[in-house]
């Protein structure tokens, strides 16, 4: 289980973004709307963003490291679940659909003490979806983002059950030694897993 303590430091905070955008009937609307130092927006959704569906499995397609808990097969029928107490945070890089950078799924546990990043029910494996293109940066400004006043959330992130050799494992470490950030593993162990293509004709 990793854990990241998220400090601003001396960067600035994110802005809320301003622009006014038209609301389509049916179309989920985001609980906050960020604007990140590259330009691009951090968006935090508690309802099921249908409307991203396509940049959602785009961003499964070309992630780091591939999780199908992250896909919308999985994370969207929960979203919309009643009584879930998922939210989604995301990240893009500009105004399309296509420029979807990051997706992280998460709860509030602990009362109040943490933010937990999860696989939908549990199930699976945790890693959020992050870009092949600036992997470093995205998950720099995510982090930056999540830890912003105007978002209100816990202080420390919680990360459990990642590949110790995953490449989210392996950017979340960079990034948070170069913020000067705490990052703590705990509960290391070690478990068999199927690694290597699959033969899809074995003889």
């Amino acid at each position: 289980m990793s854990i990241i303590r998220k400090d601003l430091g001396q960067r600035p905070p994110a802005r809320l973004k301003s622009k006014l955008s038209v609301v389509q009937p049916g179309k989920a609307v985001p609980d906050i709307r960020l604007e990140v130092r590259s330009g691009g927006e951090f968006s935090l959704y508690s309802q099921a963003p249908d409307h991203m569906e396509t940049a959602m499995e785009r961003l499964a397609d070309t992630a780091i490291e591939n999780n199908i808990f992250q896909t919308p097969a999985f994370l969207l029928p929960a979203l919309g679940e009643r009584h879930s107490l998922l939210r989604v945070a995301l990240m893009e890089d500009g105004a399309s659909d296509d420029s979807l950078t990051a997706l992280m799924t998460f709860s509030v546990r602990g009362n109040g003490s943490h933010l937990l990043a999860h696989a939908i029910g549990d199930i699976g494996y945790h890693a959020p979806l992050v870009s092949r293109h600036r992997p470093m940066a995205t998950l720099d400004q995510l982090f930056e983002a999540l830890a912003g006043a105007l978002v209100n959330l816990p202080g420390i992130a919680v990360f459990p059950h990642l590949l110790a050799d995953g490449a989210f494992m392996r950017f979340a470490r960079a990034v948070a030694a170069a913020r000067g950030l705490a990052f703590r593993v705990t509960h290391a162990r070690r478990r068999r897993a199927l690694s290597g293509p699959i033969d899809p004709n074995p003889r």
